[in-house]
């Protein structure tokens, strides 16, 4: 027996662009995208968090931003080739996404180009907060080939490039590069620990790792949500 049934145009379309959607939304990057000229843009996330957020939870009433969309938003700096803060962005190639999992989170991967070293990074003091009293450290483990690398020059730079009203690429008193970044000291075994890093506020923070090995210079990513001690 052959049964045969009748599939209406309008459900069949509909459950193609849902699937669609739903696929788009599963791209979406949730943090801070790096463009191909190195500026950032948070992506996914509110631009201002409610008073009291720990970051555990991502809601962000944007469209979802592809490459076709590009361009189309007004007032965006120029520098942000056309994507705005907050907005939720698909990322195209030559970009990176560096992904802010929680308030709670206290290991990250950093994220770069092809042939950048591998590193991962650990909070040596709990989960970053903002207060008075609130100070972090991190400890940076760098491989290359999955071999430890003991000889590395490293810096870290933090800052939260959606509050760049005054200063392109956001500010944060590590933002400058040549002025007030922080020295990472090697300890072996491929880990490199920092001085104490202390935030000027809540929010999400974009990290940005600059590994010097021999005559090259890389630039590694990771993003975190601070909260409110």
């Amino acid at each position: 027996m052959v049964l045969a049934g009748h599939h209406h145009y309008g459900e069949a379309h509909g459950d193609e662009e849902d699937h669609k959607r739903h696929s788009q939304a599963e791209r979406v990057c949730r943090g801070f995208v790096i463009l191909p000229n190195g500026f950032a843009v948070l992506s996914g996330l509110p631009i201002s968090p409610e008073p009291g957020s720990t970051g555990d939870h991502h809601s962000a009433a944007h469209a979802i931003v592809t490459e076709g969309d590009k361009g189309h938003t007004s007032g965006a700096p120029p520098y942000l080739l056309g994507y705005t803060h907050g907005e939720e962005i698909v990322p195209q190639e030559g970009m990176l996404c560096a992904r802010i999992e929680g308030g709670s989170t206290l290991q990250w991967t950093a994220v770069g180009h092809r042939g950048a070293p591998a590193i991962t990074v650990e909070s040596l003091q709990g989960a970053l907060t903002y207060g008075r009293q609130a100070h972090a450290a991190f400890a940076l483990t760098v491989r290359r080939s999955r071999a430890f690398v003991d000889t590395a020059q490293v810096r870290l730079l933090a800052r939260m490039p959606h509050h760049d009203q005054h200063m392109p690429g956001g500010h944060g008193q590590t933002n400058d590069p040549d002025m007030q970044d922080v020295v990472a000291q090697s300890v072996g075994q491929g880990r490199y620990t920092t001085p104490t890093v202390d935030f000027t506020m809540a929010g999400p923070w974009l990290f940005e790792v600059h590994v010097q090995l021999d005559s090259k210079r890389y630039k590694v990513y990771f993003a975190a949500y601070v909260g409110v001690q």
